[in-house]
Order: C-alpha cells, then sequence, then structure tokens
C-alpha cells in the first residue's frame, strides 16, 4: 500500500497544536520526535521550533546551515548585553519570514556596532528598540525595506543631529499604525512633530519626550491637516502648547497628556 502523505499546510496545522497543546518544555520534546517520522515531518516541525527561537540558537548550528534556519523565524527577541555578538555573526544573513524584532537597552562598548539590518526584511511588522541609535543608513533601509512596517517603538534613540533623518524616516515610511518614541529623547523640535502629527498612517502616537509651546505652534502650522487618522494620541507637553492642540486634535478618541508646568489654565484650554 502506498505512504499516505498528508499536505504540508495539514501537517503544519497538526505541529502548531502540538506545540500550543503542551507545556514548552514538553512540546519542544515532542516536536523532535516528530522530526524523526520522515523529510516532511521533519520539515514542519522545525518550522514551528524554529519561528521563536532565542536569538542564541543560530549561533548553535553550523555556520552553512544557519541561513536555512534564518529563513524559518518570525520572531526574535535581544533582551541581554552580550547579545550584541549574535548580531554581528547573524549581519550577512537574511531573515525573510521575520516579523517582530524588539531589542532591550544594549550596553555597547566603545567601538562596538549594533548590527540591524539584516533583520529589515520586507515581512517585518514591528521594530522596537530599547537603546542605542539608529543611524541614517539603518532609518533609510527600514524605510525602503518594510512596507508592511505597522509598530515602531524607539525608546532613546533621537539626539539633536538625528531629527532630520527620522523626520525623512516618517515621511518615507507609509505603512505605520503605531508610533512610540520614548521619554529619553531629545526634546521635540517642530519639523519631527510636524512629521509624526501630519503623516497620514497612524493611528496610536505616544511621544515621551516634553514638547515645547513653540514646538507644537510651529509644528501645527507647518500642515493643514493634523492628527487625520489618529484616535490616540498620549504626549507631554508644556501648558502653553494646550490651546493650539486641542483645537487641531478634535477627531481623537482617546488624549493622554501630561503637562509640564501650571502657568496656564489646562481644563480651560482643553475645554471648548
Amino acid at each position: 500500500m502506498a505512504h499516505l502523505r498528508l499536505p504540508t499546510e495539514l501537517l503544519l496545522l497538526i505541529m502548531k497544536h502540538v506545540q500550543k497543546g503542551e507545556i514548552w518544555r514538553d512540546s519542544r520534546k515532542s516536536l523532535l520526535n516528530a522530526m524523526l517520522v520522515n523529510h516532511e515531518w521533519a520539515e514542519a516541525s522545525s518550522h514551528i521550533l524554529w519561528e521563536t527561537p532565542p536569538i542564541s540558537a543560530l549561533a548553535c548550528v553550523s555556520a552553512d546551515r544557519r541561513q536555512h534556519y534564518a529563513s524559518k523565524i518570525s520572531e526574535l527577541s535581544s533582551e541581554d548585553d552580550k547579545d550584541v555578538q549574535y548580531h554581528t555573526i547573524y549581519r550577512d544573513l537574511s531573515f525573510p519570514r521575520l516579523k517582530s524584532l524588539y531589542v532591550q537597552r544594549l550596553d555597547l562598548s566603545e567601538g562596538d556596532t549594533l548590527h540591524l539590518t539584516q533583520y529589515m526584511q520586507p515581512q517585518l511588522e514591528t521594530f522596537d528598540l530599547h537603546g542605542d541609535s539608529l543611524s541614517e543608513n539603518d532609518l533609510t533601509t527600514l524605510a525602503s525595506n518594510c512596507p508592511r512596517l505597522k509598530d515602531i517603538n524607539l525608546v532613546e534613540p533621537i539626539s539633536d543631529a538625528e531629527r532630520n533623518h527620522m523626520c525623512n524616516f516618517f515621511r518615507s515610511c507609509k505603512s505605520l499604525n503605531v508610533v512610540s518614541l520614548g521619554d529619553s529623547c531629545a526634546a521635540l523640535g517642530p519639523e519631527l512633530f510636524a512629521s509624526l502629527a501630519g503623516h497620514e498612517g497612524p493611528q496610536e502616537l505616544y511621544i515621551g519626550s516634553v514638547a515645547a509651546d513653540f514646538a507644537v505652534r510651529e509644528g501645527l502650522s507647518m500642515m493643514s491637516s493634523p492628527f487625520l487618522n489618529i484616535q490616540m494620541l498620549t504626549m507631554t507637553v508644556e501648558s502653553g502648547a494646550l490651546s493650539p492642540l486641542a483645537s487641531a486634535v478634535t477627531s481623537l478618541h482617546i488624549l493622554d497628556l501630561t503637562i509640564k508646568d501650571s502657568n496656564h489654565d489646562a481644563l480651560a484650554s482643553l475645554e471648548s
């Protein structure tokens, strides 16, 4: 009797049920055992095992096989200073299925470079960087290579010298739905505020750095339809910025403001 072969899609579905139906250690053991059945089962099992591996996993694979497994990864998380070495090791690999990248704050030694452009592939949807700076080349690559990028979180990447690069990035990256700039960033300038408030993509915008009165007023004067599609806005502002900001955010569903000073009456500015 001929050997019955299950369709690839059905095999993957079975392996996903195995992964979700047991605790992590047991599901991993079951998937490893499934790899011993035949070639088809091995491919399906490894596909599931390598979707969200520890970032160190690829380094344990022989160099000639790394690209094979890198092509299966859909999510990577880097949360330790020693992970810098792995980003360097993987700099010449391609990650065509990667959808989500999370990089925790890393303590780089002098002269070290954080290599991230290898992860900036067309399937990438979430880019979450805590610490270090993105160079102009990084931002250009992220905008040009990642047409599906929806969610970007940059905790402290912006220096005064990098604002123009960041403005160009937001003008180029049209697919964003959620933008978060952390409170360790440099103070927000008018041009960067304008590029964020005038972006037609984001529905959620979080700005942790202080938006000064002049930055808000000048930024709003640079555009005709600010906050066009933004439904949720979280900002830290000077009280003098409340009145022009309130008149510009009439279509928001949620407005969450932290007010830096008490020079102006916040409730009176927002009442209308």
